[in-house]
């Protein structure tokens, strides 16, 4: 069963004292130091900072890709570092919709086969429903047509497009989108901000990291890192 908060009371995710070190060649490299953060259910957010901030590290720790080394990362009414890897993976693919800088779908899978297989996989909604739902999203993203297509007959944007109905395939609570316009022309890129703006006008929470500047009037909270911690909001 899905959680949702709809009170403003509680946060949807909340970050406490969060630390996060990688090991490389030359020794330790703190990516995220003491971080404290909390986001509402429903409000549109934007990360920011420099290369090596630890925005990536900060997106894969929401999404349960990762752990952190010590702290809290609650998210959803699950303290995700207390997870097993198995419910982890169940927990991410329940209520977290993530889409990628570079797409990540399966190349042998038709667009439609690339939603089907994200809802198969975790089963959180009726399975009669699936190709229907699939093909709504797929109309959504504006590429009802091309459900029959495999992504190398697809454009980058159309590509992007799909990874985005299929983070949605699930209905989750939270869409994380990691540089999401970082590899399209400046028209598609504006089409695939709109789809992201329709999904949260839909109520969703929507986490967004960027190196693009951006206008932070447009967002509910403004995350900057620098050297792994917070320095604004």
């Amino acid at each position: 069963m899905k959680l949702n908060f709809t009170t403003k009371m509680t946060p949807l995710v909340h970050l406490a004292k969060v630390n996060k070190t990688y090991q490389a060649l030359a020794g330790p490299v703190p990516a995220l130091r003491q971080l404290d953060l909390s986001i509402q259910a429903g409000e549109n957010v934007v990360i920011t900072g420099k290369s090596g901030s630890g925005k990536s590290t900060l997106l894969n720790l929401l999404a349960g890709l990762d752990r952190p080394d010590s702290g809290e990362v609650k998210i959803a009414g699950a303290a995700l570092q207390e997870l097993s890897e198995a419910e982890l993976a169940l927990w991410r693919g329940q209520h977290v919709g993530i889409v990628f800088q570079f797409y990540h779908l399966f190349p042998t899978l038709t667009a439609l086969d690339n939603i089907l297989f994200a809802m198969e996989l975790v089963n959180c909604l009726p399975k009669q429903g699936h190709k229907e739902r699939a093909m709504t999203l797929l109309e959504q993203v504006g590429l009802g047509t091309k459900a029959n297509k495999f992504p190398n007959e697809l454009s980058g944007g159309e590509q992007q497009r799909i990874a985005i109905a299929r983070a949605m395939a699930n209905d989750p609570l939270i869409l994380l989108a990691d540089e999401p316009t970082g590899n399209l022309d400046t028209n598609t890129g504006q089409q695939i901000k709109e789809l992201f703006a329709a999904f949260h006008q839909g109520g969703k929470t929507l986490i967004t990291v960027t190196h693009e500047a951006i206008k932070a009037s447009a967002y509910d909270q403004v995350i900057t890192l620098a050297d792994g911690q917070l320095i604004s909001t």
